[in-house]
């Protein structure tokens, strides 16, 4: 007997412990589905993979540098055969400076004396000439032969080492680097837009799935209600069957819509597990975690009716718009990078060269090196139109983005407006669905009243409880699309944002 109270202490302990669980507000939810969904985190991360691309990009306009090397082992020596051919040679003499030189007296020419008393020297024909002006005429009075000389060359070296350290410095590209860049900043503009917009949508979800418990809530207690006031008749109509007031047809009548009213609550609690469990799901915590909904009544105000302002201050906030004007930009930059095809590019080049052997000191088996530093000019000249083609789609690749922007822009104007109608009509619905429960309401305390004085039948009676049940279960349906209605709307104006939803629970 101790145990069993101890057992029921610590049962009564743990259901307090739970009742004290601090309910969740809707604001709660949206910042635990912000941290928890996996496709905002998806998003976040290909926002910093687009954020690293733009920096990549920033670095085309800076030199690369980079540095190579090799190793090569030559398994054979190499022989090369030359033969200097027979030649002739005039002799000569060295200058004071050491310079060969062939001085006149070593001419073999003839002379002749011209009219006005100068000496010339005469070529092989007989003509003169003049020796500064052509001096291949000149005759040399003795000749060196050298005989057809044979030589041997064979390396001695096995390993071949090479390393070279380089720069390129891009100068002029025709606008391709400046491109690039534009095209990457868009594209991480563009996947911060998506991290946005997949949060915008998870707050939706999750604000429906808030309301849509909260509705269902209602509907468990509304169907436990009309539970409530059949088991009374039934019991009531039981008592008077066995007085003889009422017949057994009556009391079976009653015991059929008690059965269905019974299965309605079942279906209605199961409706509030899987709408639990979807917000679970939404906001992180286990799917069979029971939660506590801070709001337990849907409350309706009116709907702010639409107008010009109000669809361009959302066509500014919308995420589907600046993702489309950013698409917008990488087109038009696209069409930029056709361009730059047509244009020269000019890099910069400079490089170092080590090696062994040492090219420089006859091949000796020591490290030697060299520097060189150019400019790389290419121009295009003709590609029988591949370029002109490809510039011309990407034109009309960018017209086809801002035809696209633009009918977005027409599209949310025209959604928001519907949207604000629907709103207005949610509200004029709910209004309509209250007067309605408060006269199912009148006329089913009239009809109690009429079958305790029996004036009316029991299907009459029964007939007021179902239209009254129907009419609260269409006033909840009511609140429920005017919250949907309203969720919708602030979606479309962009409101639904992390900024906002920070800004709330402040």
């Amino acid at each position: 007997m101790k145990r069993l109270k101890i057992f029921i202490l610590c049962i009564l302990g743990l259901i307090q412990a739970s009742a004290q669980e601090p309910a969740l507000t809707l604001d709660k939810c949206f910042n635990m589905a912000l941290e928890h969904n996996q496709k905002i985190k998806m998003a976040q991360q290909q926002l910093g993979a687009a954020t690293e691309l733009s920096k990549a990009g920033r670095s085309l306009y800076l030199p690369q540098i980079s540095i190579n090397g090799s190793y090569t082992h030559v398994g054979k020596n190499y022989k090369y055969d030359l033969t200097i051919p027979e030649i002739t040679l005039p002799v000569g003499e060295l200058d004071g400076n050491g310079n060969w030189t062939l001085p006149v007296s070593m001419w073999a020419n003839q002379w002749a004396t011209l009219p006005n008393g100068a000496t010339v020297p005469l070529d092989a024909e007989g003509n003169p000439f003049d020796p500064n002006t052509n001096p291949e005429k000149v005759i040399p009075k003795e000749w060196a032969y050298l005989p057809e000389t044979p030589y041997s060359l064979e390396t001695n070296f096995n390993d071949i080492i090479t390393a070279n350290a380089g720069l390129v410095q891009p100068i002029y590209t025709g606008g391709k680097i400046k491109e690039t860049n534009n095209i990457l900043k868009h594209t991480q503009q563009v996947a911060g837009a998506k991290v946005n917009l997949q949060e915008s949508d998870i707050l939706y979800e999750t604000e429906q799935a808030y309301w849509r418990i909260v509705a269902v809530s209602e509907k468990v207690k509304l169907a436990r209600q009309s539970g409530e006031m059949l088991d009374a008749l039934v019991t009531r109509l039981e008592n008077l069957y066995n007085e003889g007031l009422v017949t057994q047809n009556d009391v079976l009548k009653a015991r059929v819509k008690q059965n269905e009213i019974k299965l309605n609550i079942q279906k209605a609690e199961n409706g509030l597990k899987l709408s639990q469990m979807a917000l679970c799901q939404l906001i992180g915590l286990p799917l069979y975690n029971q939660v506590f909904i801070a709001d337990t009544v849907i409350n309706v105000e009116n709907v702010a009716s639409s107008d010009t302002t109000l669809a361009q201050g959302a066509i500014a906030k919308r995420p589907e718009i600046e993702i489309l004007n950013h698409s917008v930009g990488i087109a038009e930059s696209t069409v930029g990078l056709m361009k730059s095809r047509f244009l020269p590019n000019v890099i910069a080049t400079a490089n170092y060269l080590v090696t062994n052997p040492n090219p420089y000191n006859s091949l000796a088996h020591e490290f030697g090196g060299d520097w060189n530093a150019g400019v790389v000019v290419n121009i295009p000249v003709f590609h029988f139109g591949d370029k002109k083609h490809t510039l011309e789609a990407a034109k009309h690749e960018a017209e086809a983005s801002r035809l696209k922007l633009e009918e977005a822009k027409e599209m949310i104007t025209l959604q928001i407006q519907q949207l604000t109608y629907k709103g207005s009509e949610s509200v004029i619905k709910v209004e309509l669905a209250e007067k309605t429960v408060q006269q199912a309401e009148k006329n089913l305390s009239m009809a109690k009243a009429n079958f305790d004085e029996g004036t009316i039948t029991t299907t009459d009676l029964l007939e007021a409880q179902t239209l009254w049940q129907k009419a609260m279960s269409d006033y909840i349906e009511a609140k429920t699309e005017y919250k949907t209605n309203l969720s919708e709307l602030k979606k479309a104006l962009g409101e639904l944002t992390k900024e906002n939803i920070t800004n709330n629970t402040k």
